[in-house]
Parts: structure tokens; sequence; C-alpha cells
């Protein structure tokens, strides 16, 4: 029976996305203030620099079906415009091992 190894049961309150509220929050801490977006400044075009143990590229933050990163720099990638593969054979998929 399963409820025998259970010492404790705890109600926890819904995780709710704050997009709205982290906008202005990471720009200005001044709520309803977006000096970056007002600009123009929204990240289109940029390109960032990660460097991890892997990069699960089925995640949704990643995942581009029009794109199969490798190697060579494709700047017309939507997502991620190029990967270097630096797992070995004790990874786990996309390294993380």
């Amino acid at each position: 029976d399963w409820s025998s190894d259970v010492c404790s049961l705890e109600s926890r309150d819904r995780v709710k996305v704050q997009n709205t509220v982290v906008q202005w929050l990471t720009q200005s801490e001044v709520e309803g203030r977006t000096p970056f977006f007002d600009v123009g400044l929204d990240g289109d075009g940029q390109v960032v620099a990660v460097s991890d143990t892997g990069c699960d590229r089925d995640n949704c933050y990643f995942y581009d079906p029009d794109s199969d990163p490798d190697d060579s720099l494709n700047l017309r990638a939507r997502k991620i415009v190029q990967y270097k593969n630096f797992e070995d054979n004790s990874d786990y998929q996309y390294g993380h091992g």
C-alpha cells in the first residue's frame, strides 16, 4: 500500500505567468514603463550566445520545424542559428549527462 510511504501532503498555489509584469519590471522597475520597448528594442534580429552541456532542441522555446541547426551559422533560422555539439558517449541525448 503506497499510503504507508506518504509522510505528508500540502497544497500549493497554481503557477501563474506574469509576462506583462516582467516586461516593465526588468526594463525600469516602474509599473507600465517599458523604455526599451518604447525605443524599438524588442530582441528582434538579436543573436544570443549560450554555453551549456546541451540544448533540448525539442523544447518549445527552441523547436523550429523549419531548421535543423548544426555547426554552420544560419542567421535565417528563427530560433537556433548555430549549434556546436560537445556531447560525448557518456552524455544523455542533447547533453546534460
